[in-house]
């Protein structure tokens, strides 16, 4: 995912706020699928946007208004102080906006 996305972006860097896409996350063991998130960042190398991105043929996949997948990727997003967030089963992606209070008091 973050290399399809990678590439579009270098085709034309102006038309994205994003200038990279990183899977990051715990790579190791048992979790190693379901621990990993697709991350973007500016040109800065400043996160700006992070997601969970599930299988449609997996439980945590089957929606991605799954409220412990939303859950999930709230929370990282305000621990890492971003205001945005998404999740996505491939199928359907959805973006979220933190509320400016909570993204302020990251």
């Amino acid at each position: 995912m973050a290399s399809t996305a990678n590439a579009l972006v270098s085709q034309n860097r102006g038309a994205f706020p994003f200038h990279e896409a990183r899977v990051e996350g715990f790579g190791t063991g048992p979790g190693r699928r379901r621990r990993k998130d697709l991350r973007f960042f500016d040109q800065y190398g400043k996160l700006v946007l992070c997601g969970e991105v599930k299988l449609p043929g997996t439980p945590e996949g089957r929606s991605p208004y799954d409220a412990k997948l939303c859950e999930d990727a709230e929370a990282k997003a305000s621990n890492a102080g971003i205001r945005y967030f998404f999740t996505w089963n491939v199928n359907t992606f959805v973006l979220c906006v933190l509320p400016a209070s909570l993204h302020e008091s990251a």
